[in-house]
């Protein structure tokens, strides 16, 4: 879902890339410029070592992996023209307010470009709630094309669907606006 909503063209960034697989995926989609990055604590070498083996193994060697925290990311403002962040927002330890990590994501993404979140801003224990997130992304000059609960989209088995697992977790797709 979150490979085909973001579209295929454009420098790609993946906010709390992991071991690589969903950045791996949107590369193996269409060539292009593609930049995973994760906090990683104390295993940073180990796991970027990981994630670069990762994409090796799948055919993808050109990704870049850097480290660093998604409530303040090294990139310039509109430096991407994708951005996507899956289940990581809601993780940010180093801010209070999980927002700022969409705040960010948004400033680095250019005028035109396309977003897809994933995480469980319909989890009280992370987000004010769901119209709050809404409202962030549209202050820091995303259009939302669409917002769905993740259990709207696709059937969780149990234990999926728990609140504490994917049942608060929503899909956010859309694009920064253009100056004017």
């Amino acid at each position: 879902m979150i490979v085909d909503a973001v579209g295929r063209t454009g420098r790609l960034l993946d906010i709390g890339c992991g071991s690589g697989q969903l950045l791996i995926r949107c590369a193996k989609a269409s060539p292009g410029e593609y930049y995973g990055l994760d906090r990683w604590g104390e295993d940073w070498e180990y796991s970027r070592a990981q994630a670069e083996r990762n994409a090796v193994l799948e055919g993808v060697p050109e990704l870049h992996f850097v480290q660093g925290s998604a409530s303040c990311l090294p990139f310039d403002e509109g430096q991407m023209q994708r951005v996507v962040s899956c289940l990581t927002f809601h993780e940010v330890r180093d801010v209070e307010d999980k927002t700022v990590g969409i705040t960010e994501a948004l400033r680095v993404l250019a005028a035109g470009g396309t977003f897809v979140f994933l995480d469980l801003f319909d989890d009280p224990r992370s987000y004010p709630g769901r119209e709050h997130v809404l409202e962030t992304i549209e202050r820091a000059g995303g259009e939302i094309e669409s917002a769905r609960a993740l259990p709207e989209l696709l059937e969780l088995r149990f234990p999926l669907g728990l609140g504490k697992v994917l049942g608060h977790a929503v899909l956010v797709a859309g694009t920064k606006r253009r100056a004017t």
